[in-house]
């Protein structure tokens, strides 16, 4: 969109730090003194509209204010500051900046001497040497919604003067829609074929040229009874509106995306809300090309962008690859703790991270990460799942906890009936034998509604016995085996009818083969080799496993697993 990366080189408590920003969404999180704010506003001061022969030059948002960042919004430097203590570089997208006719991909701002008699000090582009008027700024549209602009009209004093908004039919109904969706207000039944003065009116008051008030006046309040949290919503629609005024009345070639930043996006907004608030700016910021960057505390807000930011990272192939599109992201800004007043900026992206800096915020230790249940028939049913797992999962601890439990199918069955000990919040693995026994058609449609129940690939013992009575089969094994002296007639010394007789009549000759191979050659070996024979059986069910993982971890609130390379190929970024 806008901006990639912000790197602070030096700003007060910030000392060569750097994280990136979501194409879309970025909350920027963090105590009371982290400088969330100060933050806020080093992404905002490179963007204005100030070129006269910039087609959008002049516009203004609808409540009336151009399109850039005021300095004294968001910076107030001490008479301790010096000039040079200040220095940071916004990395951007392609043709967004346009300096001295050449495209340039990046930034640089930095404090010089505004006045030498009294030595205040003003931020300057750190390329423009000879400080010529403008300094080159980004001409991208920016508003800054502070909190001297959000505030509740009951405190101001005087007199307010209705603005004339002008908004057309279909804003006045863009603005009514989103406000009763985000507050979630019904339209009163009673009204709604009222005559004019009774209609919903969507409007903005102010007291000063900087203190506004938007709200709605219908026929059971007006404009300055609304709370301000109506208040804070109705200005936010209005900001996002603004930015749809240019996206619809201007060409590409003029408008290629604008800036949207709001300081505490969640002040005086109950938590319902919150939740519809990141709803509404995901779905606008993506149609009118906004970049959306607050600040916040809170965890409903920092919960429900993370829900969006996994549901892309799930859907993005290349879980090895560690592709990572930031179209929505959460930055973490913390206090070092091994070097006093100094505050780091990470990006936030797993359900892990966010429950330890939410923990942080809390001044709470976090506990050890939750894992999803994994229940197996028996033990080596579940090392056989370890094994497969591990060839196309990085760190498969982090995710799972093998339980040690050893349960029969019609078992797992009894206890998915009555969600005994939450099963149903658990995977459930099957031996691929499963479907073909007696009674399981009876439960058939109890295990696919479950949804939580994937079937191995192989019932372990049997398969391998299958897999290496064949002789040719064995003879690539025996190769496998880098000339370990281990033949065919030895490995088979008391097994000497075909498979299909032991399964029979004696199934227990299966695993007592297997207890007597593993014991000289391994599991490694065994699992190696069936591998190599089965791949393509193994990446269909390692896509059948995660998919039913990540369903689960949805309704959970857990990590999502992406797609593996090894069954998908090379990794790609999808749209979320």
């Amino acid at each position: 969109m806008i901006i990639k990366e912000v790197q602070i080189e030096k700003f007060r408590a910030f000392n060569n730090t750097s994280f990136k920003l979501g194409k879309y969404i970025t909350a920027i999180a963090g105590r009371n003194a982290t400088q969330k704010t100060t933050v806020l506003g080093l992404i905002g001061q490179p963007f204005t509209i100030s070129q006269k022969d910039h087609p959008l030059f002049g516009c203004k948002t609808i409540d009336g204010y151009d399109f850039k960042s005021q300095f004294s919004e968001k910076f107030k430097f001490s008479d301790r500051e010096q000039a040079g203590e200040h220095r940071w570089t916004v990395h951007l997208y392609n043709s967004v900046y346009i300096y001295k006719g050449e495209s340039k991909s990046y930034f640089t701002s930095e404090t010089i001497v505004r006045e030498r008699r009294t030595g205040k000090l003003r931020i300057w582009n750190a390329e423009d040497k000879k400080r010529e008027t403008g300094g080159g700024y980004v001409q991208v549209p920016v508003y800054y919604l502070s909190l001297s602009r959000l505030f509740p009209i009951g405190e101001t004093v005087g007199r307010t003067i209705p603005l004339d908004v002008q908004l057309t039919q279909k804003e006045h109904e863009y603005c009514m829609n989103w406000y009763r969706k985000i507050l979630r207000i019904q339209a009163d039944e009673a009204t709604a074929p009222a005559t004019e003065n009774i209609q919903p009116v969507f409007g903005v008051e102010e007291k000063t040229a900087k203190l506004k008030f938007a709200g709605v006046t219908d026929g059971k309040h007006d404009i300055k009874t609304n709370s301000a949290g109506e208040g804070n919503i109705s200005r936010i629609i209005l900001a996002m509106l603004s930015f749809k005024r240019l996206y619809d009345q201007k060409n590409a070639n003029c408008y290629r995306g604008g800036l949207l930043l709001i300081d505490e996006l969640d002040a005086a907004v109950y938590p319902r809300s919150q939740k519809e608030l990141v709803k509404y700016l995901r779905a606008e910021a993506k149609n009118y090309r906004v970049q959306v960057v607050f600040t916040t505390h809170s965890p409903i807000v920092l919960q429900e962008l993370n829900d969006i930011h996994l549901e892309g990272k799930k859907r993005i192939i290349g879980l090895k690859s560690k592709a990572n599109s930031y179209k929505y992201t959460i930055v973490y800004l913390e206090p070092d703790s091994s070097k006093i007043g100094q505050v780091n900026a990470r990006n936030i992206g797993s359900a892990r991270e966010l429950r330890r800096c939410l923990d942080n915020m809390d001044f709470k230790p976090t506990m050890s990460d939750p894992q999803m249940r994994v229940y197996c028939e028996d033990a080596v049913a579940s090392g056989f799942l370890k094994y497969v797992l591990a060839k196309y999962i990085d760190n498969t601890g982090e995710f799972f906890d093998f339980q040690e439990i050893n349960f029969g199918w019609t078992n797992y069955v009894t206890l998915l009936e009555k969600n005994a000990f939450k099963v149903r919040d658990s995977l459930i693995m099957l031996d691929a034998d499963v479907p073909t026994l007696a009674g399981y058609d009876k439960h058939k449609a109890l295990i696919e509604e479950c949804k939580n129940v994937v079937i191995l690939p192989i019932v372990v013992e049997e398969g391998l016995f299958r897999l290496l009575k064949d002789k040719n089969s064995y003879s690539a094994f025996l190769c496998s085996l880098h000339g370990k002296d281990f033949p065919y007639e030895v490995c088979f010394n008391e097994w000497i009818e075909t498979s299909c007789y032991y399964k029979n009549n004696d199934r227990k000759q299966f695993k007592q083969w297997y207890k007597y191979v593993v014991q000289i050659v391994g599991v490694q070996p065994l699992y190696d080799f069936w591998l190599t024979k089965n791949k393509e059986d193994a990446d269909t069910f390692v896509k059948l496993y995660i998919n039913a993982y990540n369903k689960l971890a949805d309704r959970l609130k857990l990590d999502p697993l992406p797609m593996p390379v090894d069954t998908e190929g090379e990794g790609e970024d999808v749209e979320a």
